[in-house]
Formats: C-alpha cells, sequence, structure tokens
C-alpha cells in the first residue's frame, strides 16, 4: 500500500476517534430538577413563575457586560449571610435550574439572550470570547430549533420548570466547538508531516492530539480557547505556504487567519507576531517586507472587527459597556510576579500537555536549538510556531500566580506545540528506537487524558459528583449542622445544592485569613479541590471526609466529577 492510500487510512480514523473522544460525555453537568429535593428539602419546590417573581427581574443594561453579575455582593470584607430571605433563596435555585457545572458557559448564553435583534441590537457585550465564536453558536442554537433539538422560547419561566431543555443549549454550543476540536486533529497532522515528512509521526501527533488532557477538557466545555488554539496552527500553516511560495494570496490568508483566531477569543491576539516573523522569512527587500507585514495585519484587523464590529462601534458609542466587560476580565488575570507563579505554571503546563510531552517537548526544544537539529528546510516553520508558543509561556508565567486548575486553557497553543516538538525530535531517532519512545508518549497522554474524560462520563449519569456530594451534606445537615460556611456565590460549579431552609449559607470575607477557632462549633465549609477564592483556614485536619471518594485525584482543570471535602472547625468538643 502507498503512502497516499495509508494516509487517506489514517486521517478518516484519525477523525472518528477524535469525534468518539470529544463527543463522549458531551452532556455532562446539565442543569437538571434532580437538584430540587436538596435545595427545598421538605418545602415544596418552587415553580419558575415563583421563582421569578421572587428573585425580581434581571433588567436590561446596555452598559453591563455580559458576564458581570447584576446584584453583585460588593463588600467582602465580612461575612456575609446569603440566604436569609426568599429573594436571596429564589436568586440562588435559579442559578441551579439554568446554570451548568462550567463557571464560564452560562455567560455565552447570557450574551446571546441579552441581543436584541428585532432593535438591531447584535452587541454581545461579552468581548473576550469574540464573535467568530458567540454568533455561530447562536446560529447552531437556531439551526437545532429548526430540526427539533432545542426549544427557543423568550420564557424565563418556562426554562426554570424545564432545565433539562436548557441543558441542551449547552449541548449545541458544546458540539459547535467540538467540531473545531475535530478539524483540528488535521491541522496537527499536516503541521507535523510538514515537520517530519512520513506518516507515521503525523499520525502519532493527531493521536497525541486527541489524547491530550487540555484537548480533551476544552473539547468538552463550550469556550472559544480550543478553536483559537487551532486557528493560530492554521495561520502557522498559511505563513509556512508564503514563505515557500512568496504569493500575495497566502500573506493575506495568514493575515486573515490571525485576525480570526483574535476574533474567536481575543487571548488568540498572540497570533499576528507569526506575521512579521513570516515576512522576515521570505528573502526580500525591507520595503516589501514591511510592506507585506502591513497588509498581512491589515487584513487581520479587517477581519476581527468584521466578526466582532461591536467593539469598534462601543468604542465611538458605548464605552462603559467596553469596560464593565473587559475591567471584569482584567481584574481576574492580573500580573502578580514570576516567583510565585514558576510552581503552578510549571504544574499547570504538565498537567495540560502531559509529564511526558512536557518533559520531552523542552528536551527537543534545546537539543534542536543548541544543537542545530532542526529537520533541513524546516527551520522557519519551526521558527513560526516557537514565536507565539514562547509569548505565550511568557505570558503564561507571569498570571499563574494563585490561579486555579482551569487557568491552564491558557496554554492550549504552547502544549500543542510541545506535542508536535516531541514527536519531532523522536522521529530523528533510530527506527525501531523511536517507535518505542513514541509508544509510551502516546500511552502516557492517554493516561491523563483518559482521567478527563471518565470525569466527563461520570458527570453525565443521573446522580453526578455535586449529588453525591449533596447527599452526604445532607447527612450532616441532618446530624444537627446549621451553618456551611462558602469562598463563592452558591452555584453548581462551586457548591453542591443543599437545603436552604434548614442552613444558613455564610460567605467568608475575600483575601482574608479566617480563623474557625473563633466560629459556632457547627460551621462547615464544603469547597471544590481548586477554590475560586483560597482562604487560608484553620482546620482540624483530621476531621474531613473526602466527597466523593475516588482513586484517582480529579484533574486539574477539568470542573466535571470535582471533589468536595468537608472541613469541621478545629474546636474542642465540636461533634
Amino acid at each position: 500500500m502507498t503512502n497516499g492510500k495509508r494516509q487517506r487510512c489514517v486521517l478518516p480514523a484519525l477523525t472518528a476517534l477524535a469525534a468518539l473522544v470529544f463527543l463522549t460525555g458531551i452532556g455532562w453537568g446539565l442543569p437538571s430538577r434532580a437538584v430540587d429535593p436538596y435545595l427545598f428539602g421538605s418545602i415544596r419546590p418552587w415553580t419558575g413563575e415563583e421563582i421569578l417573581r421572587l428573585a425580581g427581574d434581571r433588567h436590561w443594561d446596555p452598559t453591563r457586560g455580559a458576564d458581570v453579575a447584576v446584584h453583585p455582593i460588593e463588600d467582602r470584607t465580612h461575612i456575609v449571610a446569603l440566604n436569609e430571605t426568599d429573594r436571596q433563596r429564589a436568586e440562588i435555585v435559579r442559578r441551579y435550574r439554568l446554570y451548568s457545572y462550567q463557571p464560564d458557559e452560562m455567560t455565552t448564553l447570557m450574551s446571546l439572550a441579552g441581543m436584541r435583534p428585532s432593535q438591531g441590537d447584535f452587541d454581545p457585550k461579552l468581548y473576550q470570547y469574540g464573535g467568530l465564536y458567540i454568533y455561530p453558536v447562536g446560529v447552531a442554537l437556531k439551526v437545532a430549533s429548526k430540526i427539533g433539538f432545542v426549544d427557543l422560547k423568550s420564557d424565563v419561566a418556562y426554562y426554570l420548570d424545564h432545565p433539562e431543555a436548557f441543558g441542551k443549549f449547552y449541548v449545541v454550543a458544546r458540539f459547535t466547538v467540538a467540531a473545531w476540536g475535530i478539524a483540528g486533529v488535521l491541522v496537527v497532522f499536516f503541521l507535523t508531516q510538514r515537520l517530519t515528512g512520513g506518516l507515521l509521526a503525523p499520525a502519532m501527533a493527531g493521536l497525541g492530539y486527541v489524547l491530550m488532557p487540555a484537548v480533551v477538557n476544552m473539547a468538552h466545555e463550550a469556550k472559544p480557547h480550543l478553536p483559537g488554539a487551532i486557528l493560530m496552527l492554521l495561520t502557522v500553516l498559511a505563513a509556512d505556504r508564503y514563505v515557500r511560495s512568496g504569493r500575495r494570496r497566502e500573506a493575506i490568508l495568514a493575515g486573515a487567519l490571525a485576525g480570526a483566531a483574535m476574533g474567536m477569543v481575543v487571548s488568540a491576539i498572540l497570533a499576528f507576531s507569526i506575521l512579521p516573523v513570516m515576512t522576515l522569512l521570505r528573502i526580500a527587500s525591507w520595503r516589501q517586507r514591511i510592506a507585506t507585514t502591513l497588509m498581512a495585519g491589515s487584513i487581520g484587523l479587517l477581519v476581527y472587527f468584521a466578526t466582532n464590529p461591536y467593539v469598534a462601534i462601543n468604542l465611538v458609542r458605548n464605552r462603559a459597556v467596553l469596560q464593565s466587560n473587559l475591567g471584569n476580565s482584567t481584574n481576574m488575570y492580573s500580573a502578580s510576579g514570576w516567583t510565585s507563579g514558576l510552581t503552578n505554571a510549571v504544574g499547570l503546563l504538565a498537567e495540560g500537555a502531559s509529564p511526558g510531552v512536557l518533559a520531552l517537548g523542552v528536551t527537543v526544544v534545546f537539543v534542536m536549538v543548541l544543537r542545530r537539529r532542526i529537520p533541513a528546510g524546516r527551520h522557519g516553520l519551526a521558527l513560526m510556531l516557537a514565536v507565539p508558543a514562547g509569548l505565550q509561556l511568557i505570558q503564561f508565567f507571569a498570571l499563574a500566580s494563585g490561579k486555579p486548575g482551569e487557568y491552564g486553557r491558557f496554554a492550549l497553543f504552547l502544549d500543542v506545540v510541545l506535542l508536535v516538538a516531541a514527536i519531532t525530535g523522536i522521529s530523528q531517532l533510530s527506527h525501531s528506537r523511536g517507535r518505542i519512545v513514541m509508544a509510551a508518549l502516546i500511552a502516557g497522554i492517554g493516561f491523563f487524558g483518559g482521567r478527563y474524560l471518565i470525569g466527563f462520563v461520570r458527570d453525565c449519569r443521573p446522580m453526578t459528583s455535586r449529588l453525591v456530594a449533596a447527599s452526604g451534606i445532607r447527612g450532616q445537615l441532618e446530624g444537627g449542622v446549621r451553618s456551611i460556611a462558602i469562598w463563592a456565590e452558591p452555584a453548581p460549579y462551586s457548591l453542591p445544592p443543599v437545603d436552604l431552609f434548614r442552613c444558613r449559607l455564610l460567605l467568608l470575607p475575600r483575601d482574608t485569613s479566617v480563623d474557625l477557632g473563633e466560629a459556632p462549633a457547627d460551621l462547615m465549609i464544603p469547597r471544590a479541590d481548586a477554590m475560586m477564592f483560597p482562604v487560608n483556614v484553620s482546620v482540624d485536619r483530621r476531621e474531613q471526609a473526602m466527597i466523593p471518594r475516588r482513586m484517582l485525584a480529579p484533574p486539574a482543570m477539568s470542573w466535571a466529577d470535582r471533589r468536595f471535602c468537608i472541613l469541621r472547625a478545629g474546636i474542642p468538643g465540636s461533634p
């Protein structure tokens, strides 16, 4: 069988495997009425109309970003009781009826819900997620409604009564991301083939991509980071074609893809760094190089603003909404120094790419650079991968201090580049030795990536990880516990559903040290392993109970199958 025939067999097989991995568990952590017995206890669950009446209407504010809380708790300097009134309880119930287990997925739906098509207003009010992601999700929902998969209604009470119907919106949004992920396996294949030639190394790179923990995780979440990384890789491929051919249309394509990457997610702006490298690698006069760079960059900006027109419009008309949305993001991701974030950044890179890929990828990069072992004719392509990956590495390390596991998504492009580098280096070993090392590398990737897939599958079951934890907490409440202290407002991703009428939910101060030795003896702290707002807590570690218990620790980046602890206050004589 010729290499061409083998490739025609390998590519469909890789694509089918990607579809199997990325679509398995796509319905994880969706809202349902199964939370009602835990939220209401012996009280009759409220209807959607009752929840809306009690919680009040979320009025439309043209100056508020889609991801900004409607009624934020401004004062976090002292303990705040969250469920003392029916209004507060209704606001909490609304989250459990509509939100998924992933804290950022709801923002896309809130962005779409905030548009006013009848008034010609398609402003997403969400600009860190680009229009190239948000608008196609809206189109996909419309198509899904036409074929009867989802019910598109403007009646919020209906979805509060039927949260399973609302959950299908998340499935559609996740499917659009998974489709990009499936296409990404082809991009990684051809990129690696350009570096190594042959068929084995590209096939193994494609297989490693499908099984990589960061890719498996992001392919299951309705977020644009995986499509953005794929568009950055496509920019590199188009730029490489320009370097080889010198044709203007290839430069235009590279610029358009860079703009599309940023138009998908703003953090992919690093794709623009590929353009000047592209023109420097092509033999030409400096005048031609500058002109080509400016042309490609201008095309990229045009593509960005074409897919995100309200960024330009609001710069002139409504800067308050830009400040509201982007300010909310910059507050979460501010630089805090290299030293404190170094350990966390390295750990998350190992988590996202797998330890073997990180170790081999870094080793190969050093060997290739120091010993000049880059394959002949591939120096330009390697450099165009290295520049945005290096910039992402600097950015990732600078912001990593104190960040939770989900921060690992911002190194997704770097993770894939490390994989490609590792496979490229292994391909230069002897035939038998290279196959052994490559098989071991893929097995390691599959082991760590498989933990993520298993977590998503577990949270597709009727008794999800949150409900298992809720059962354990309910047992504690029946044993006399009356207060629960938490670090983030109650939602499916931060707290299992608890009886809002039997116990008090106390929101702890942010960024302060809390000594539970002075707290009531019945105070408990359910917490996820990766807390959103860490607090230095004094507790008796001997009294913690793990819910649910697992043989393996839950994956750091994933919100699926999340483990919760019950930490009892370390007070002498406490039960």
